[in-house]
């Protein structure tokens, strides 16, 4: 059951920013969003045939403070261009 409702919100993130080119906030894990605009991909029009001309580096992703706190110190979060940590105001 947990595969099935990862692999679900998976393809929902995936849809709303790569396809869409609209950003998303899971409260209290993660905002994600895309770098730049997809003008190779028609909005809506994710397929297998054109998901090969994305590169994950189109994407952002900022982890919460607050997630990384409360699992325990399991989670580390390497810093780059495309991930970053920010803390809630």
């Amino acid at each position: 059951m947990y595969h099935m409702m990862w692999s679900g919100l998976t393809k929902f993130i995936r849809q709303a920013i790569v396809a869409q080119n609209k950003g998303i906030e899971l409260p209290i894990f993660a905002i994600v969003f895309p770098i730049k605009n997809q003008n190779e991909i028609e909005a809506g029009k994710l397929t297998i045939k054109n998901i090969d001309k994305l590169c994950p580096s189109e994407v952002h992703m900022s982890v919460n403070q607050r997630f990384i706190n409360e699992s325990g110190g399991n989670i580390q979060v390497k810093e780059s261009p495309y991930v970053s940590v920010f803390e809630n105001a």
